[in-house]
């Protein structure tokens, strides 16, 4: 298509051309900016146009002599035109143009729809017209753009199709042909059904054969089963019959009821093997432990004692104990859970006829109330007896107390083989926590023997066993040992100290002992204090003060082996007495080191004096209240 403003090619495809359309636009355009100014120009001209005001001015204009001439010329339409006219030229491009203007936009060819528009503007870039209405579904190919597949129903499927909702129902009926169904099972592909016709038949011909076998097969069975009825009767006769191997049977039944029967009047009326699983819940409650883990509150008579402290033990009140007075043994807090318990003991109440032989089980906290009491047989020999008691829910713990009244001076209490156990039924009397206390005692006394076998010198663990702490207990000195080093150390003129080096020693075990000579002069700069500073080094100094004179200092570094204890220190004293504190000693037994250096250099010639005064201080005294710095030692002996 072509005119004089676009050439489109008709074989191209739109989008390859839709782009010169704009240029065909913008030539008319030109066309119009070039007559715009010759149809401005008519329009606005006066002459030969009237404006609706002047028409109406005419109009109302009265007849005259000229009025036919008037009617003539207004109805002159060579000269005149309507407003209608007038607008519609007023709608038209100025100039020649016009006609081509209006052919132009007539022309559908060359111009698009506004849906023209929205379908161009919708197709991506590289689509290609006219494609065909689908692709390929399985093996079907489309060949034109109008193509189409179909969807047939098979066996037992029915398609159903909604023109209007555009739907296509497939549905599995359930229902098929048996022949083609059954051929697609078929090994040679065939259809099975004409053979099961013909089977059926060849059935039908041969069902009486088949029935009277089976009546026949059924009244073989019924045969059966009466000679097998008849051999189980003749069997049971026979097993009925005494065999030796049958009575050794019957014999080994009864052997078994009788010890049924006797093992659960054994666990009815006696203690049975199990009674053991529940423990006993006191501590030392046959007094082998004196009163460990016992108290005693109130004490009458004899006061409370152990008895027979070798085998056998028991707590014990003997004397006079007046009715209304009470000894009170108690046990120290035991936590037994709640719920039911079983409260058992041997009891002595020999010579107490009156009077009252109790154990009371008790609230282990203030105001102690009772929960439970047993009391023993007046006047009796050892004899055992048992309450059942109930611990109430949240307790925390309880305790046993051992109480007594109206004891005569011939009257005996006494007590032992305390049990607490679990449940309702009292159980044997065992002492597993007793056996605890006695691995708690040795373990306690091995501790106390290791200590003081380290404490002599010898190191030792409570880990060890009893042949090694006897061995590390011949290894401990039988008194203290010294090992002594000396030596001769000047400080010179102009200096302040000296620090000879010595063997190693155990600083914590040793001390110093000091002497020192000077020349004809004596002064506060010839006092000197010695000290250990580390295991190898004394430190021996004076007065801070560049002295002119020397001092020759003999000294001696003690290192004391199995010393009960060794103790020193240094301190500044500006007082005429000045007093030393220190851990406790025996003084009978204690000697006290001591050395000083005055603190600034005077002329004055003093010196101090000191003495253990009491086991845990000594006092140094001096006749001129300088200041000085001291260091001590105390030593004591075994």
């Amino acid at each position: 298509m072509s005119n004089r403003y676009l050439t489109l090619d008709g074989s191209k495809k739109i989008s390859d051309t839709y782009t010169l359309i704009p240029a065909g636009f913008d030539k008319v355009q030109q066309d119009v900016d070039t007559n715009k100014t010759t149809a401005d120009n008519h329009i606005a001209n006066a002459d030969i146009h009237v404006t609706a005001a002047k028409k109406a001015e005419w109009d109302s204009k009265a007849p005259g002599s000229t009025q036919t001439e008037l009617d003539e010329h207004v109805e002159n339409a060579d000269i005149h035109v309507t407003a209608v006219q007038k607008e519609e030229w007023d709608s038209k491009a100025a100039g020649t143009l016009q006609g081509e203007v209006d052919e132009h936009i007539a022309d559908t060819v060359a111009h698009l729809t506004q849906q023209e528009h929205e379908k161009l503007t919708g197709i991506e870039e590289g689509a290609q017209k006219n494609q065909n209405a689908f692709v390929k579904v399985n093996d079907i190919n489309a060949s034109t753009t109008t193509d189409q597949f179909f969807i047939v129903g098979g066996i037992g499927i029915t398609i159903t199709t909604d023109p209007v909702t555009k739907k296509v129902t497939v549905t599995a009926t359930g229902e098929a042909t048996p022949g083609p169904h059954g051929s697609s099972h078929d090994s040679d592909g065939s259809d099975p059904i004409p053979d099961l016709v013909e089977l059926q038949g060849v059935v039908a011909d041969q069902a009486a054969d088949i029935q009277a076998a089976s009546d026949t097969a059924g009244q073989a069975l019924t045969t059966a089963q009466t000679a097998q009825e008849t051999a189980d009767a003749a069997q049971a006769t026979a097993d009925a019959a005494e065999t030796p191997e049958g009575a050794q049977e019957k014999a080994d039944i009864a052997q078994q009821n009788a010890i049924t029967i006797s093992e659960k009047y054994s666990d009815d009326n006696f203690y049975s093997k199990d009674a053991f699983r529940y423990p006993n819940f006191v501590p030392n409650s046959e007094a082998l432990f004196g009163f460990t883990n016992w108290r005693k509150v109130q004490e009458f008579g004899s006061g409370w004692q152990i008895g027979n402290t070798n085998i056998g033990s028991y707590f014990t009140v003997a004397g006079e104990v007046p009715t209304g007075q009470y000894p009170i043994l108690d046990s120290e807090p035991i936590f037994v859970g709640d719920g039911p318990k079983t409260l058992s003991a041997d009891f002595f109440s020999g010579g107490v006829v009156s009077g009252t032989v109790s154990i009371e089980i008790r609230y282990a906290s203030s105001p102690y109330d009772l929960i439970a009491f047993l009391n023993a047989d007046p006047n009796s020999d050892w004899h055992r007896k048992s309450v059942t008691f109930n611990v109430p829910s949240g307790t925390p713990s309880i305790l046993v107390r051992l109480a007594c009244t109206g004891i005569p001076a011939s009257g005996t209490a006494a007590y032992t083989r305390i049990k607490i156990n679990s449940g309702s039924i009292e159980m044997p009397y065992s002492n597993e926590i007793d056996n605890q206390l006695l691995f708690q005692s040795v373990s306690n006394g091995k501790n106390a023997i290791a200590s003081a076998i380290t404490g002599k010198g010898v190191p030792a663990s409570g880990s060890d066993i009893f042949p090694v702490l006897a061995d590390k207990i011949k290894q401990i000195p039988t008194g203290a040992t010294i090992n002594v080093q000396r030596g001769y150390a000047l400080i010179p003129a102009g200096s302040l100290f000296v620090q000879p080096t010595i063997n190693a020693v155990n600083v914590n075990n040793s001390i110093v002992n000091i002497g020192f000579v000077t020349g004809n002069t004596m002064n506060s700069e010839t006092y000197v204090k010695a000290a250990l500073t580390n295991p190898t080094t004394l430190y021996l100094d004076r007065a801070a003060s560049s002295s002119p004179y020397g001092v020759d200092v003999y000294w001696e570094v003690i290192e004391f082996v199995g010393a009960k204890s060794v103790q020193s220190g240094t301190g500044i004293f500006t007082t005429d007495r000045a007093t030393i504190t220190f851990s406790a000693v025996n003084p009978a037994k204690s000697t006290f080191y001591y050395s000083y250096r005055i603190s600034a250099a005077t002329t004055t010639i003093y010196g101090r004096g000191g003495i253990i005064q009491n086991p845990t201080s000594a006092t140094l005294r001096t006749a001129y209240p300088l200041s000085s710095t001291i260091t001590w030692y105390v030593v004591e002996y075994q």
